[in-house]
This record gives structure tokens, sequence and C-alpha cells, in this order.
């Protein structure tokens, strides 16, 4: 489940989980900064699917009714397994960010903006068939947020790990 809203100029996405886990597991929360994100209303869809030893994951269709969506999936391992040595963005997309080394929460985040409005189902490819886990949110666009300063610019990220038990 994802709930998009504002604080500020800042979107917030809230993902809730329920379901049960199989002892205890990692995760992972991602944040990006992003400009020209409506600032509200944002949400133009999402969707989360399951993989099951799988080395081809997605997170399920999405059908965008704005164009210039930004469309940012994740994607994080759900039990132990294989370990998963890459990640590959799927069509379109661009790697975000990757974590190969948690054996406990290896997850990625990958982003794209679909030009055109329509359906659209991110995916991505993993080194090891794995159970895993995949969200996509799919974001309007909108003129907002502050133009960054000329020259070198650091877009923040941030990612914590949790550890989850039944």
């Amino acid at each position: 489940f994802a709930a998009f809203g504002t604080i500020g100029n800042v979107q917030r996405v809230t993902v809730t989980y329920s379901g049960s886990l199989s002892g205890p597991i990692g995760s992972r929360i991602t944040v990006t900064e992003w400009q020209n994100i409506a600032t509200s209303s944002a949400g133009d869809g999402s969707n989360t699917n399951t993989a099951s030893a799988a080395t081809s994951w997605t997170a399920g269709s999405i059908t965008t009714v704005s164009d210039g969506d930004l469309i940012w999936a994740v994607a994080v391992e759900t039990a132990a397994g294989p370990a998963i040595t890459s990640w590959t963005a799927g069509t379109n997309f661009t790697l975000l960010n990757t974590d190969t080394q948690d054996t406990t929460s290896r997850g990625c985040t990958e982003f794209w903006q679909q030009a055109t409005h329509g359906a659209i189902n991110a995916g991505l490819t993993v080194s090891a068939a794995s159970d895993g886990c995949m969200l996509a949110w799919a974001l309007k666009t909108a003129t907002a947020g502050t133009s960054p300063d000329a020259g070198i610019r650091v877009q923040n990220e941030r990612r914590r790990r949790l550890r989850l038990t039944d």
C-alpha cells in the first residue's frame, strides 16, 4: 500500500506491509530528492508484486493518466537464499542504488521518466534466483521545488535498514 502526501514541498510516501514473515528478515527505507514532482495529488498509480525463486522481478502493471510521470521502483529480497551479487535495471530504467552486501536485506531502487501516459510494468533482473518484493509508484510532474544552484550538486539519498520479525 502506498499513500502520497506533502510536507511543505516534500513528497511523502507511506508504505505499509501486511503479511507473514518466515523468520527475521531485513527491510530497507530509501529516501531520494527529486525536483518538479507535483506537490499535491502527486500519485498517478502504484503496484506491488512478489517473486518466488526468480531472476526476473516485476512490480505489476500501472496505467498512468498523466504524461511525464516519474516511475520510481524499489525491490527487496524477502527471504534468505542464493546471494544476489548484481541488479540489472529494467528496460528504460536507471538504477539509483543497489545493496548486495547486506545478507538480510539486499535491495535496489530504479527510476524512469515516462514521456507518454499508459501502461508500465517496472521490472529488473537479479543475478540469482531469489524471493523478493517489488513496488513501483508513478508520480506526476509539475513545476515545483527550488532549482539547484549552478555547479556540482549532490542529490540527497538516505538508506536505512530495519530488522523485521514475526
